[in-house]
């Protein structure tokens, strides 16, 4: 087979650097080689972390958003805005061969692969048809990606904008396609496409430098149905399908990692961040065949929300239904007998909006075109 080589001490070079600044433990598995005829779906991805103080950073102004035009006429038809349709059969049991191994042999030699031979199915294919945000999320606004993002804190946000946080399945589907590659551009690994393979990682403080990028800003780093990033930039939290309601991290960031798409490190716990942690959501397909007027509203946090006619105010976040029940209108206020669906300012949001408040009602909301919960680095009971 051929060999891909490096100067040998590079990579490894690199990866203390990003365990030194970073912290990821002593005790962490190391990495698992994907593929040589082995399904990699349950691949660990034991990628040194970055964690701080666990502020939550949306980062500065706004660049991501302004390319839906380059959406799929059908996902526009049938996902919210922003979002893309990932519809075919995925292939749970994947088989991937490795060709050549990018790095020196070593601790670290089994872990970036140069080239893939074609993948193979190792069992029966499902039908999968979602939609899936076509960047990583961020903030309006704001041009970087969210980072100093928690498990928690990405299901709480996701919720908040009536979508919810992918499953595992989902984004290795989204990110290989029904061709199942194992990059999201293909089967040959190529440094300068995504946000990736920095050997340049400790700051001027000794940790990790932030090399975020808006998400989108690497054209050719995008996914068969249009996702972009899903080869580093952020390592993307998702809900495990083999553990319900406990996170993997999927993606890898801007460090020469392994990038696979089924690759997946499942070391931290659900109140992880980090300066390179990051999430997008993912929705189920609107139902085309039921009028918009009767399609049940997202489920919001800490809510029952019913589509039902409304004929008055009872208080500031409940009206009154044609059917003589009550309505919870959170996140929003009621207003003119009815409630909002948008708001302008924090005065149409209903809910806690005061820190010392969370116990009481819950989450304090904030005004971004939608009342959404509020980021946690501004909260400060």
């Amino acid at each position: 087979m051929q060999q891909w080589t490096r100067a040998p001490a590079t990579f490894a070079n690199v990866m203390l650097v990003a365990i030194a600044a970073g912290g990821c433990s002593p005790g962490t598995p190391m990495p698992r080689e994907i593929g040589q005829s082995r399904p990699v779906h349950t691949t660990e991805e034991p990628i040194p972390d970055a964690s701080t103080d666990g502020q939550v950073d949306a980062g500065p102004a706004d660049a991501a958003a302004g390319n839906e035009d380059t959406l799929a006429p059908e996902s526009a038809s049938v996902c919210p805005e922003g979002m893309v349709l990932a519809q075919g059969a995925y292939c749970p049991e994947v088989e991937h061969t490795c060709l050549g191994y990018l790095d020196p042999p070593g601790r670290y030699h089994e872990y970036r692969c140069g080239e893939y031979a074609p993948a193979r199915c190792a069992g029966p294919r499902e039908s999968m048809k979602f939609c899936i945000d076509a960047r990583e999320y961020t903030p309006p606004n704001q041009s970087l990606p969210a980072h100093f993002v928690s498990f928690r804190d990405a299901k709480r946000i996701c919720g908040g904008l009536g979508k919810r946080l992918c499953l595992e399945s989902e984004w290795n589907f989204a990110c290989e396609g029904e061709q199942m590659l194992p990059y999201p551009y293909g089967s040959k690994r190529e440094a300068s496409i995504c946000n990736a393979d920095h050997t340049d990682l400790r700051g001027k403080d000794g940790g990790i430098r932030d090399q975020r990028a808006p998400s989108g800003a690497h054209q050719g780093c995008v996914s068969p149905f249009g996702v972009y990033d899903m080869a580093g930039n952020l390592e993307e939290f998702v809900e495990r399908d083999d553990a319900p309601g406990e996170p993997a991290m999927k993606g890898a960031w801007w460090l020469p990692g392994r990038n696979h798409c089924r690759a997946r490190q499942t070391f931290h716990n659900e109140v992880y961040k980090g300066v390179e942690t990051g999430f997008r959501c993912c929705a189920d397909v609107v139902d085309e065949s039921v009028a918009p007027e009767e399609r049940p509203l997202p489920d919001m946090p800490n809510t029952e929300r019913s589509p039902v006619r409304t004929i008055g105010c009872i208080n500031f976040r409940t009206a009154r239904g044609a059917d003589g029940g009550e309505v919870d209108c959170y996140p929003y206020r009621c207003r003119n007998g009815r409630c909002l669906t948008r708001c302008k300012s924090m005065a149409d949001c209903a809910g806690a909006q005061r820190p010392q408040d969370i116990a009481k009602e819950g989450w304090p909301l904030e005004c971004l075109d939608e009342c959404v919960p509020m980021h946690p680095d501004k909260v400060n009971p």
